[in-house]
């Protein structure tokens, strides 16, 4: 199985960026086969990208809450 251990996305021009860390696990014994593994790819999928818009808005939500004193 592999585990998603982290994930990062990253404005790259005028495009998207995901940065995936995961583990390669064995599913009968449960040992860690291969750590720290990573893939980096463009998103170019729509739903993904309007997920990313939701949660960059969500951030500034966050963040306009946080600094609204």
């Amino acid at each position: 199985m592999n585990n998603i251990k982290g994930f990062a996305v990253i404005t790259d021009g005028n495009t998207k960026r995901i940065a995936i860390t995961y583990d390669v696990i064995n599913d009968e014994t449960g040992v860690v086969m291969e750590q720290n593994k990573k893939i980096n790819r463009i998103i170019t999928v729509d739903s993904a990208k309007e997920s990313v818009k939701a949660l960059e808005k969500y951030a500034q939500d966050v963040i306009d809450a946080e600094t609204a004193n």
